[in-house]
């Protein structure tokens, strides 16, 4: 019976967790994809496994541009970027988060066990881990840790 049912079980049971644990979009998103497939509405769910990442991608990029647009930031913090260290390794965290994303979409329909494999890592470390399934993010964390290593080292 389990196998007929796995992926409502293994929906559930992450909806479960992502409750317990306090994780809002995880939560939202499984219960958004969990609804349509007991709905069986499956156009819907092809359009997002179609469309969803680009439209996940012009939202979170919407949400780095909008503070810029809201005047939070000036010229003078833009040419300041270039002048600190922390603002050099978030530039080109920026630059290898875009062009291994670039990778990443290209690779996707040529490897389905690479794709699979980021899939299943993501789900596990969003539902167990506290993690965040987006790209420019990840950006950001490479910089810290870049810049954690560089003042451990004792370089900044």
């Amino acid at each position: 019976m389990i196998e007929k049912f796995w992926i409502e079980v293994l929906f559930s049971v992450v909806f479960i967790l992502s409750i317990l644990t306090k994780n809002r979009p995880m939560a939202i998103a499984t219960a958004l994809i969990l609804l349509l497939k007991l709905l069986k509405a499956d156009r819907p769910l092809e359009f997002i496994a179609k469309n969803g990442i680009s439209w996940g991608i012009i939202l979170i990029t919407l949400g780095f541009l909008a503070p810029i647009v809201l005047g939070r930031y000036t010229v003078q913090d833009i040419k300041t970027v270039f002048l600190k260290p922390d603002g050099i390794i978030g530039f080109f965290a920026g630059i290898s988060v875009a062009l291994f994303g670039a990778k990443g979409i290209e690779i996707g329909p040529i490897n389905s066990n690479l794709t699979l494999g980021v899939i299943v890592g993501t789900f596990v470390a969003v539902a167990f881990l506290r993690g965040t399934p987006v790209g420019p993010l990840i950006g950001s964390g490479i910089g810290f840790m870049f810049l954690t290593l560089l003042s451990k080292l004792g370089l900044i």
